[in-house]
């Protein structure tokens, strides 16, 4: 075959193409459309859950935020922040319901990724916040009573933080 039927044969193919995906994007003005449309970040509204009532207690491993400790303070006491450069690690109890909302709640106040959370055994929380193992844990005051947490017990690393629901 001759090097007319390459470059024709090219040429054919590439019209054909142009044809079956440029016609129906420019019959839908998708591409009109595109740089006038707004962006997902700019036109994103974020809907916190309500926050629950009642007492909450969070507690902060000051060893593990010595710089940021302030700011984190603040930001569970519901104080309007400048972003936070550090992230922490949430755990709350699985069965306290308002603690979990609450601790959900932050998470969305959050940039995506900075907060992780998780659940864990009622006993299994309230042990590793007596000894320390914690970064940050939000617990109902309600939860805490039933399973007669004693924030004396805590190692001094530890700080409690007295959040009020609404």
């Amino acid at each position: 075959m001759s090097s007319f039927g390459c470059v024709f044969r090219r040429i054919l193919i590439s019209v054909l193409l142009i044809v079956i995906l440029g016609i129906p994007v420019l019959r839908s003005g998708g591409l009109i459309k595109a740089p006038d449309g707004a962006d997902s970040t700019s036109s994103a509204t974020l809907v916190l859950p309500e926050q629950p009532s009642g007492e909450f207690l969070c507690l902060i491993n000051t060893e593990l935020h010595k710089d940021t400790l302030s700011d984190w303070e603040k930001f569970f006491l519901g104080e309007e922040l400048p972003v936070i450069f550090d992230d922490i690690s949430c755990i709350a109890s699985e069965s306290d319901v308002n603690g979990i909302q609450l601790a959900e709640r932050f998470q969305l106040q959050l940039p995506e990724n900075q907060m992780a959370l998780r659940t864990e055994v009622p006993t299994l929380l309230i042990s590793k916040a007596e000894e320390g193992f914690i970064d940050v844990a939000v617990i109902s005051k309600e939860m805490a009573d039933a399973l007669c947490f004693d924030a004396s017990r805590l190692k001094d690393d530890i700080k409690v933080i007295s959040v009020s629901g609404a």
